[in-house]
This record gives C-alpha cells, sequence and structure tokens, in this order.
C-alpha cells in the first residue's frame, strides 16, 4: 500500500489531531506501509526524525491557506508519488486536494479535527457559523471523500449534519501510546525545575487560550498554598500573546508568578510523557473541548485528573469515579479540587486506576488494526463496510 498522508500541521506542531497523523505515519511506517506525509513547511522540523519522508507544500496551511501554491504542489506530488489511498486531515486540506485535479480513482479518506459546536462553529475561521457550514459543504462535494472519520460522537453528529448521508462518517477515537504515557515518576526533571518532594506540581497540558480555562487555573493557584506549583508548556510560544498577556498583566499572576512553571524550550509530543512523570495533579478547566487527547494521555499517565465539567472532557471523565469535575469557570471550586486531591492519595490511587483500566481500548495494538482495515477495504471496494463507530469500549476488533 502506498499511503500519502495531507495534513497541513504536523510535528513538531502539536495537538489532538497533530498527534492523530504523527503516530499513525510511525506506526504504519513499522508496518510495512508506504507511507508520506504532504504538510506546511516549518523551519523547526528536523527531516531527520522521520523514518518516512515529509513533503513541505508551499501555501498548505490551516490559517493562511494559499490554494493556488497549495493545489499545484499537490498536483505535482500525487503525480510523482502514484498513492493508493491519501488520507486527508481538515477541511482546508481536503479543499487543496479537491482543487489539484486528482485522479478521482484514488480514494480520499478526510479526518476531520476542528472542534465544532454546533450552530456556533466549525473551523472557527469565519464570520459566522453558515458561512462555515456552507464552505464546509462545498469542500466535501468538491474533494468527494468516499469516508470521513471523526474522532468521538461530538465530531461524528457534526459531521453527519454538514454531509447529510452523502459521505459515511465513521467514528475513530485519537488512541494513545499507553506503555510511553505509564510513567510513575520522573524526580530528575523535577529536580530541574527546582521541585522538592514536598512540592505539588499541577499541569495543565493545554495550549494557550481562553477556552482552555487558563485564566482559571492560573487565579486558582492563588488559592492554595505556596507549595503549589503550575506547569504551563505551550506558554513557552503563547498561541493567543493578547490573552497571555492580560493573565501576567493582573494582580492575581503578580502575586503566583513565582510559582508558574514555564519551559524554556518547546515541549513537544515524544517530551510529553516525561513531563506527565514529574507533575502530581493533571488540571484541564476547558470551557469546551472536541476530543481532548491531553485527557486520555493523563489518564494513561497514572496521575490524577481534575477537569471542568464540560463538553468532551466529561465524555471521559466521570466525577468521583475516574477524576473529579468542577463546574466550568469556577477558580475556588478548581482550588479546592485540587487541593482535595493533593491531600488524600488514597482518592487518587483509586481515580487514577479506573482511569487506566477504563481506556485499554485506545491502544494503538487496538486501533491500528481498525485503521489499516478501513485503509484496506477502502482501495479494494471504494467504501468500507467498518461499523459507524470504533470508539466503543469492548467493541470487536477489526483485525486485518
Amino acid at each position: 500500500m502506498k499511503l500519502l498522508i495531507v495534513s497541513p500541521k504536523f510535528d513538531p506542531v502539536i495537538g489532538g489531531g497533530e498527534t492523530f497523523v504523527l503516530n499513525p505515519a510511525l506506526l504504519l511506517y513499522k508496518a510495512g506501509i508506504d507511507v508520506s506525509v504532504a504538510a506546511e513547511p516549518n523551519a523547526q522540523r528536523e527531516m531527520k526524525n522521520y523514518p518516512f519522508t515529509v513533503y513541505e507544500i508551499n501555501g498548505l496551511s490551516d490559517t493562511h491557506l494559499d490554494v493556488i501554491s497549495a493545489s499545484e504542489g499537490l498536483s505535482e506530488l500525487t503525480k510523482q508519488l502514484k498513492p493508493d489511498l491519501i488520507h486527508v486531515h481538515g477541511y482546508l486540506a481536503l479543499l487543496a486536494i479537491g482543487l489539484c485535479g486528482i485522479n478521482q480513482r484514488v480514494p480520499i479518506l478526510a479526518s476531520i479535527h476542528s472542534t465544532p459546536v454546533w450552530g456556533e462553529r466549525l473551523i472557527g475561521m469565519m464570520d459566522s457559523f453558515e458561512e462555515e457550514l456552507s464552505f464546509a459543504r462545498n469542500v466535501i462535494d468538491l474533494a468527494r471523500p468516499q469516508i470521513i472519520t471523526a474522532a468521538n460522537e461530538v465530531y461524528a453528529e457534526a459531521a453527519r449534519k454538514v454531509v447529510q448521508g452523502r459521505v459515511k462518517v465513521i467514528t475513530v477515537p485519537y488512541p494513545v501510546d499507553l506503555d510511553s504515557f505509564h510513567r510513575q515518576d520522573n524526580p530528575v526533571l523535577r529536580r530541574k525545575l527546582g521541585l522538592t518532594e514536598k512540592d505539588i506540581l499541577i499541569l495543565t497540558p493545554s495550549r494557550i487560550i481562553e477556552r482552555k480555562g487558563i485564566r482559571e487555573i492560573v487565579y486558582a493557584l492563588d488559592d492554595l498554598p505556596d507549595n503549589f506549583y503550575l506547569c504551563l508548556p505551550a506558554a513557552f510560544s503563547p498561541l493567543d500573546k493578547r490573552f497571555w498577556d492580560d493573565i501576567t498583566a493582573s494582580d492575581i499572576y503578580q502575586r503566583v508568578k513565582n510559582r508558574v512553571i514555564i519551559p524554556d524550550k518547546q515541549f513537544l509530543y515524544l517530551d510529553m510523557p516525561l513531563l506527565y512523570a514529574a507533575s502530581d495533579i493533571v488540571a484541564m478547566p476547558s470551557y469546551y473541548e472536541g476530543a481532548p487527547v491531553a485527557t486520555v494521555e493523563a489518564m494513561a499517565s497514572g496521575k490524577p485528573f481534575i477537569g471542568a465539567d464540560s463538553q468532551g472532557i466529561n465524555s471521559f471523565i466521570r466525577d468521583n469515579e475516574n477524576g473529579l469535575l468542577v463546574p466550568q469557570k469556577t477558580v475556588k471550586e478548581l482550588a479546592a479540587g485540587i487541593y482535595k486531591l493533593a491531600q488524600d492519595k488514597e482518592l487518587c490511587a483509586r481515580l487514577s486506576q479506573r482511569a487506566l483500566a477504563g481506556i485499554a481500548y485506545l491502544s494503538w495494538d487496538v486501533q491500528l488494526r481498525n485503521l489499516i482495515n478501513i485503509y484496506n477495504q477502502l482501495m479494494a471496494t471504494g467504501e468500507t463496510n467498518v461499523p459507524a463507530d470504533l470508539s466503543i469500549p469492548h467493541a470487536k476488533t477489526l483485525v486485518q
């Protein structure tokens, strides 16, 4: 099988969707599949890090798509590679593929990663939901993918409303590398961060944007004892710099800034297990999420989790069963929950054990076989009889 993965964002730009691009590419290559990746150019990318070929396509961007450059670049690339299958990630990449004049006999699978809030946003780039919906439908009609995959039911429901029965939608969850993330501690990194055994490190592995609850977790630190520290790895390069500047200018931040740990380098995906291992508690007070990979990574890490009772997070976390949930945008409740976890080791152990047990079905051992099965069926017949939802725990695994 010759597979071309088209994803504007690719390592070292990492979020949930980008993680779902990087991991399959590595694992599919190890499984003997001829994998190539087409991505937006990135000056920080080290090509030597990849066993497969990464082609940088000018204009292929999720934020500033140049449709002429991107479509021309992809057209030349597909003529050169002659792929058996193209796996496209995101609406803008799908638009570029649709415009590049590719032979329609090459099956296309599309994965949509933009967090949907139906009636409010599909892509998050246009002036109104109606514009985004019209754009998404036109892109689907242009590119004509045979299958759309969605990371969970929230994404799948939105995708089904977009395609209106014209394309099959399959729920394919974002898996997690259980072996890599399940590291119990990391005293070396804690010492480098200046922490002692008595210090409590809270990790919020989220981008610096308002909806991630960054303000709330920073302000919660002000209600916690002086031996509680907060690590914000994404603050090394804030996505919303104006929002971050507003937080750092506040009186509360000035009081706690000596307990806010901002790494002096960008933490990439392969670094994150080490950071989870150095932490005591993982906190994600997001206002809403789509398919929060960081939540699953935290569950895999064996560290107790506290989050907001929000879309996406509460699809994995059940309050007082495998984590703690607090109301959105509540600083004092968030701080109280963190303090409770820090004081009750038995509670932490119970929540963490149940969290880890609950995500066994999300291992790559299970989900990679599902993905390969979808690929093979799509190449053989142009369609697939894979069940519409592969995210259900204990669902029958499809083995190729």
